[in-house]
């Protein structure tokens, strides 16, 4: 068996932690699960679909030794895939994002 390359140019975090997204134009809120994380972006799970290309403003705590730090991020929906096991997958590519420490 041939392994296929994998596209990614960019290591990957597996992460599970909840996120809430706003859509840019409604400013709808969702909550999504993100399962794995980037420099270039984010790959989640939500229980319903966005729109390819879609912008989305999101944050995201992420643990830490000390201080937690949160990730305020911008975003464009890349992929979008229905999921057996339900709801849908989604990949967001960072437009814009910041990092900072929580309480900065």
């Amino acid at each position: 068996m041939v392994a296929i390359a994998d596209r990614r140019r960019r290591e990957r975090l597996a992460l599970r932690c909840p996120v809430r997204l706003s859509r840019s134009l409604s400013g709808v809120l969702m909550e999504v699960e993100v399962r794995n994380l980037s420099s270039d972006g984010l790959y989640c799970v939500a229980a319903t679909p966005l729109d390819a290309r879609e912008t989305i403003r999101g944050s995201l705590r992420l643990p830490a030794g000390g201080r937690p730090s949160v990730l305020r991020f911008r975003a464009r929906v890349v992929r979008v895939e229905s999921r057996t096991e339900g709801g849908f997958g989604i990949g967001l590519a960072f437009d814009d994002y910041e990092l900072t420490t929580e309480g900065d």
